[in-house]
């Protein structure tokens, strides 16, 4: 029987930590050994205590789940989950507040399209939110369940092995541009029939993978957005808001 259809990222269930996924302690102590990128972390306004990632039961970078109804949802990746973000500079925190309603972000660090549908497919019935908002990821993710019932990222690289049928049919998969997008295409669309089928409004923040964020600025981490493209971000998806009224 499947399991874990729900979560996040279940290890982080319940945490509180001072670092998370990308941007860790590792690459904040590489940066400062660099005059460029410490001078960048200084700029930017960010220590080491700047950030606090706080997980709730379920593994997401969000507040426990609150009566259905007065709330959006947002799925995505790291980017949605704001890594290397203040809490609330987040793309998803600033959209919830000028909305007025109670922001459930079900990013999860690294995850596939096929990751926010299943935690679409998942939780939106049970949530019945008034706007779904999704963030397309890199089309090569992809998630598939393992003998622990948890689920796993499948990503191309050294691990696959020619003498492995399972590994030649994913590296054929991976290989042509066709069969990634037809991945997103689905994914895409079952989540705007979930949302149709609950009479909640659909908003795609872009139709393509993360090259078309707008990145202004970077994170701590110097990877992920920082605070200025975390709101462009959100001016974005509160305007095609406002024109589905």
């Amino acid at each position: 029987m499947l399991k874990n259809l729900e979560y996040g990222s279940w290890n982080l269930s319940n945490s509180t930590l001072a670092w998370s996924g990308y941007d860790s302690l590792e690459r904040w102590k590489a940066h400062n050994k660099k005059k460029h990128t410490r001078e960048q972390l200084i700029n930017l306004g960010y220590t080491d205590e700047s950030i606090t990632y706080k997980y709730n039961e379920y593994g997401f970078r969000t507040e426990p789940f609150h009566d259905k109804g007065n709330s959006i949802i947002f799925l995505g990746c790291s980017y949605t989950v704001g890594i290397g973000a203040r809490y609330e500079d987040t793309m998803a925190n600033v959209v919830s507040k000028r909305l007025n309603l109670d922001g459930i972000n079900l990013g999860v660090a690294g995850g596939a399209n096929d990751t926010s549908f299943r935690l679409a497919n998942y939780w939106i019935e049970k949530l019945k939110p008034s706007i779904v908002v999704f963030q397309p990821t890199e089309f090569s993710r992809l998630e598939t369940f393992c003998e622990d019932h948890i689920p796993r990222l499948c990503l191309p690289g050294p691990a696959f092995s020619e003498k492995n049928w399972f590994a030649i049919y994913f590296k054929n998969y991976l290989m042509y541009d066709e069969n990634l997008k037809l991945n997103y295409d689905k994914n895409r669309l079952a989540i705007e029939q979930i949302c149709q089928n609950n009479r909640i409004k659909f908003i795609q923040t872009y139709d393509g993978d993360l090259t078309n964020w707008p990145m202004c600025d970077y994170g701590r981490d110097l990877a992920h957005p920082g605070v200025k493209s975390h709101q462009h971000m959100a001016d974005i998806i509160l305007k095609k808001i406002n024109e589905e009224r």
